[in-house]
């Protein structure tokens, strides 16, 4: 079958018209973020552009004018209605308005400009996955962004001790996060922290090997000590591995730095003298950063996965990690590397999916409120049954306000319990 047999006659609410030539507009709807200081635009898809059908078309013979009242009464009556376009076949649309054209030098023939918009339906877009899910998959990218960051501009080509250097600021970063995981109060599971221990340990043991294999090598040998951290989530200690996270996230700060950890984990800084120290300060940095968006995603995996008690405990969390990666933001802008574009955009990304995530966790969270007692000594367990109807809830409170005298709060005395 050629194309000229699958040419359907053209009609509009079944007034028909013949077609001199058509245009179709489609496409997608585009916003074009530029960011000042920034090379590498980022554009976001907003989804299929309406479909927009222009025809010029015209009617012809003795008895033109009934058709062509047929044809305008079907343009002007309201709602959508069936187009059979002649070349794209059926399609819902609207009529978004005609120009008729006659003069007596073409008696019997009337040429008319049509425009028709895709009608589409009337509803809403649908969430297709969790803002969680969103969150988590941003984590991911932004750890393999980095990774190939580091892959990109590692150099291994040079003295001997260009790599060994490398391997140093490995196996302090790794001394860093055993650091934090021993120290940080809350401890974790024994079992997990023996079990990511031993990880860190074999890590710092190849970590020469890789430095001098190549950027690739010394990416993944980072990437699987450091996500380590996020085992450690387990048995309700989500928060604490938030705070090891946030802590391994400052990795690379110099000793002076008020933002250092107090766990350690500082490098000094590398003056570019010479072309192999430009190469060593290269490295030394995309490492750091490394190690850093590494923490901070893993850290993100933990606050999302945690159970809170209140809203306010989970935006506490949220804060100290939208702070944090705002943070990283400004390291990747600031990076003369042009590859610090993919990061920045990764942790852009992080930033606005976790934000969308902790409101979408907050949702269903009780909020603290305060309570002030009656002028008279109360106990804690009067106060959860009044407030409650539930004296099991008085050690709640207790907890919650870290009470030393939870048999005898004096009056006037204000604590925080949840709304419901």
């Amino acid at each position: 079958m050629s194309w000229r047999d699958k040419i359907q006659p053209a009609s509009f609410r079944g007034a028909g018209f013949h077609v001199r030539r058509h245009r179709t507009r489609g496409g997608r709807r585009q916003v074009v973020h530029e960011y000042p200081l920034r090379d590498l635009p980022y554009a976001e898809d907003l989804g299929r552009k309406a479909r927009r059908v222009t025809f010029e078309a015209f009617l012809i013979g003795p008895d033109y004018m009934a058709d062509r009242d047929a044809l305008i009464a079907a343009c002007e009556e309201k709602g959508p209605a069936t187009l059979v376009h002649p070349y794209l076949g059926s399609m819902q649309v609207t009529n978004d308005g005609y120009n008729l054209e006659e003069n007596v030098e073409e008696g019997g023939y009337a040429r008319l400009s049509l425009s028709f918009l895709e009608a589409g339906e009337a509803r809403y877009p649908s969430q297709a996955t969790s803002y969680t899910d969103q969150a988590g998959q941003a984590a991911g990218n932004l750890q393999s962004s980095s990774a190939s960051v580091l892959s990109q501009i590692y150099s291994a080509v040079g003295p001997a001790w260009l790599t060994a250097a490398a391997a140093g600021n490995v196996q302090t970063a790794l001394a860093l996060a055993r650091a934090v995981v021993t120290a940080i109060p809350s401890p974790f599971d024994q079992e997990a922290v023996a079990e990511f221990l031993d990880t860190l340990d074999a890590a710092a043991d190849a970590a020469d090997v890789a430095a001098n294999a190549d950027g690739a090598t010394l990416a993944e040998l980072i990437t699987q000590a450091i996500t380590g951290l996020g085992d450690l989530a387990t048995d309700g200690q989500e928060t604490s591995a938030v705070d090891a996270a946030l802590e391994v996230s400052k990795f690379g700060a110099s000793a002076d730095d008020p933002e250092a950890s107090i766990y350690g984990g500082t490098l000094e800084e590398v003056a570019a003298t010479t072309a192999t120290r430009a190469a060593q300060a290269t490295n030394r940095d995309a490492i750091a950063a490394l190690v850093r968006e590494l923490a901070v995603s893993e850290g993100v995996k933990a606050g999302l996965a945690g159970d809170y008690a209140s809203y306010q405990e989970a935006a506490t969390v949220r804060d100290s990690l939208l702070e944090r990666i705002d943070d990283l933001m400004l390291d990747a802008g600031a990076d003369p590397n042009p590859e610090s574009d993919i990061r920045y955009e990764a942790l852009r990304s992080l930033y606005a999916r976790t934000r969308s995530a902790f409101v979408e966790l907050g949702a269903d969270l009780a909020r603290e409120v305060p309570l002030t007692t009656g002028n008279g000594f109360t106990p804690s367990l009067v106060m959860a049954y009044d407030r409650y109807g539930d004296l099991a809830r008085a050690d709640e409170i207790v907890a919650r306000n870290n009470l030393r005298h939870p048999g005898a709060l004096p009056p006037g005395a204000t604590v925080q319990v949840l709304n419901a």
